[in-house]
């Protein structure tokens, strides 16, 4: 994953080719789809195991608001990875993959219509204080309205 968050902070992920990730990380062709069934998929391990899973203890505590918290600053740590990812649009969007990362995460934790209350007053806390489109506040670099 190191090989191609990288290549990510240099290339457009549609640019990307798998022989690149696999030359970045001395691993053949083979190995790479062992693990991955393409380089999609490695952004949402990244997304799962950088973002979603450091939450899962505080989600378990019930402490939704630090898992937030959390989820933003993990985000701001590795910003140059995710200004890129964050441009990737249609069926792979990165928002596509961290809604459904987040909302599988989500459900571990609550039942359905609890989730759906405690999201929704997240969300409206976030749009309160102007974070209500955090995609577009990636891709203008303003970062630091994510933590507001």
């Amino acid at each position: 994953m190191d090989s191609f968050k990288a290549l990510v902070r240099q290339y457009p992920v549609e640019k990307i080719t798998i022989k690149q990730i696999t030359d970045g990380a001395g691993v053949i062709r083979p190995t790479f789809y062992n693990h991955f069934h393409d380089k999609y998929e490695v952004v949402e391990r990244v997304i799962r195991t950088e973002i979603v899973a450091p939450m899962a203890p505080l989600l378990e505590n019930d402490m939704v608001d630090a898992a937030v918290t959390l989820m933003f600053a993990n985000v701001q740590r590795e910003r140059a990875f995710y200004r890129s990812v964050i441009r990737m649009e249609g069926q792979n969007s990165c928002e596509s993959i961290i809604v459904q990362c987040i909302r599988e995460a989500l459900l571990q934790f609550y039942p359905e219509p609890v989730r759906q209350k405690k999201l929704a007053a997240r969300v409206l806390k976030m749009a309160h204080s102007g974070q209500c489109n955090y995609a577009r506040i990636m891709r203008r670099g303003d970062v630091v309205a994510a933590y507001t």
